[in-house]
């Protein structure tokens, strides 16, 4: 969203047109059927894919992108995709990085005005950056600018999608004078779960390193349970709360769907339950 209020308001520098419209990923995939037209859908997938991750990576289509693509046809479908792009006068959406990023390089004057503007820069989840929004990050920095990163360099789970640990591991190095503030206390899970938790982060080969701790009880003992599948797995827990108190019972599930294999079983063994947050699947 910052990339896009930045562009909005130097779309005459970045040579776009006032009101340019901004392409999600199926828009990217459309545009690249449209330049290549015997290529199978599936493949331009891929393609578009690996066209965001050279942005991530600030890679034009004249660098070398083997770590990219080994594809011989990357090159070629990038470059057209670019050169496309900008004579439609739209953006994708690592351009709302990238060429933010290029703008800011390139033109001391709104390099200074954007450090006259934006004194405090504070970037959440900051073990998840890619290399061009630590770029990015470096020339928003004006002389006077303080600048907070919040993040947990043992949470980086998506360097498939470019994220880079390094940013969070090195960033004492690349922003001199930094205050580091670790927040070991939790005051959510048991005793026994940080032990476990801590126990497992402790075998990452790159790491700040910290010691999680808590007031709160030790708990009960983990159980870790290997089932077929999502239907076992409601079956599972319909025979745990048989011998349970159904009142002091949380089941946590990831996603909306996820609820019916749930509610299902509870339904056949007469468990009653309530959602939380959302409504049950028969009332959706």
């Amino acid at each position: 969203s910052f990339g896009a209020w930045f562009l909005r308001r130097h779309y005459d520098v970045a040579k776009l047109s006032p009101n340019f419209p901004i392409m999600d990923d199926g828009d990217s995939v459309d545009l690249l059927k449209s330049l290549f037209p015997d290529q199978p859908r599936g493949e331009l997938k891929g393609i578009a894919k690996a066209i965001s991750r050279a942005k991530d990576e600030c890679l034009s289509p004249q660098d070398d992108l083997r770590s990219i693509s080994s594809k011989p046809f990357f090159p070629e479908a990038y470059e057209a995709y670019e050169q496309k792009l900008r004579a439609i006068g739209n953006v994708d959406f690592g351009d709302l990085i990238l060429l933010p990023l290029i703008l800011l390089e390139k033109h001391d004057s709104i390099r200074k005005q954007i450090h006259q503007r934006f004194r405090g820069l504070l970037v959440d989840e900051y073990q998840d950056s890619n290399s061009a929004q630590f770029r990015l990050l470096q020339q928003l920095k004006g002389p006077k600018s303080c600048i907070t990163v919040v993040g947990d360099d043992d949470q980086s789970i998506y360097k498939f999608r470019g994220a880079r640990v390094e940013n969070i591991l090195n960033f004492e190095k690349q922003f001199p004078n930094t205050v580091t503030i670790k927040l070991e206390e939790n005051y959510r899970s048991t005793g026994r779960i940080l032990n476990i938790a801590s126990h497992v982060v402790s075998k990452n080969k790159e790491r700040l390193g910290k010691t999680l701790w808590t007031q709160n009880d030790m708990g009960d003992k983990a159980k870790v349970v290997y089932l077929q599948d999502y239907r076992e797995e409601a079956e599972y827990f319909s025979r745990i709360l048989e011998d349970e108190e159904y009142s002091g019972t949380a089941i946590l599930y990831r996603t909306n769907a996820q609820s019916k294999a749930f509610e299902d079983s509870f339904r056949q063994q007469g468990i009653p339950y309530r959602l939380e947050g959302n409504l049950s699947f028969y009332d959706r």
